[in-house]
C-alpha cells in the first residue's frame, strides 16, 4: 500500500507547511524507477522495485542511506 500510495502521489502532506502536490513524481527515485519499467514490456514487481531502490540507495556515498 505504500508503495501505491508513493506513486501515486496520494500522501496526505497537508499538515506539512510548504509541501506540494506532485512532489514525488519529481524524485530522482521515482523517475528511475519509471525507467526500470519502461525496459520490461511484462511489467516490473514491486519487490524488484524496492530491490533496486534499496541497492541505489546503498550505493548513493552522498547521503546516509
Amino acid at each position: 500500500m505504500i508503495a501505491g500510495d508513493f506513486y501515486n502521489d496520494r500522501f496526505d502532506l497537508s499538515a506539512r507547511g510548504g509541501a506540494q502536490g506532485g512532489a514525488w513524481s519529481r524524485m530522482p527515485e521515482v523517475l528511475a524507477v519509471k525507467r526500470v519499467q519502461g525496459l520490461d514490456p511484462a511489467g516490473v514487481s514491486e519487490r524488484t522495485v524496492r530491490l533496486f531502490l534499496t541497492f541505489v540507495a546503498a550505493m548513493d556515498r552522498m547521503r546516509d542511506a
